[in-house]
């Protein structure tokens, strides 16, 4: 993540988006990767929005988190596309992994004690396109 000081400009953003997915390997869900679109049709940078693709663990995402609040952002975006999400449940699962909904709750409230903005969208998608035509290769440097 690369954080970008302009000395002088007060209202230049520090924002994070972290897009987490339940595909299988090589496949994005629609949905997600529609999210993906939407935020750099927004103004999101590629820099600063993190891919989930194929799921997360929750001990990942905790450190991403993390990571975004120790950079004292202004502005957190999370999106769970997971297959289903139960009603009533303390979990969800992205593919795998399972996500409890009090860890999501807690940045939450971090975020609204040190007035960063934290928006939170869960949305449900089981229809699966294949990465290789949405030409997502990228160059390692």
């Amino acid at each position: 993540m690369n954080i970008v000081y302009f000395y002088g400009l007060e209202d230049i953003l520090i924002r994070f988006a972290f897009l987490c997915g339940a595909a299988k390997e090589g496949f994005q869900q629609k949905k997600f990767s529609q999210m993906y679109e939407r935020l750099v049709s927004e103004g999101y940078l590629e820099r600063d929005i993190t891919l989930f693709p194929n799921g997360v663990d929750e001990l990942m995402l905790e450190c991403a988190l993390n990571g975004a609040f120790d950079s004292e952002s202004d502005e957190i975006f999370l999106y769970f596309c997971a297959e289903s999400i139960k009603k009533g449940s303390d979990t969800f699962f992205l593919r795998d992994e399972e996500i409890r909904f009090d860890v999501i709750s807690y940045y939450e409230s971090l975020a609204k004690k040190i007035g960063s903005a934290f928006r939170v969208i869960y949305d449900c998608d089981d229809e699966m396109i294949s990465e290789e035509p949405l030409g997502w290769e990228r160059v390692a440097q």
